[in-house]
């Protein structure tokens, strides 16, 4: 079993990340759009991954208030 069938991407936007599967249409047409890949691996993993991030920009913006 392949073990990074899920993909954290972000828009060249810099949006937030957001989290697709790589079987997915969804993900090609992302891809195609020039979004970026920054984290790959299972779906839990990646479920982390966009906690940390977002945990990390909360501090970010708790800290500049």
């Amino acid at each position: 079993m392949n073990t990074h069938t899920y993909s954290v991407l972000v828009s060249p936007n810099a949006s937030l990340p957001s989290l697709h599967s790589k079987n997915s249409n969804t993900y090609w047409d992302l891809i195609n759009a020039q979004y970026e890949t920054v984290h790959e691996g299972t779906k839990k993993e990646c479920e982390r991954y966009i906690d940390e991030v977002m945990c990390q920009l909360y501090e970010l913006d708790y800290l500049t208030d």
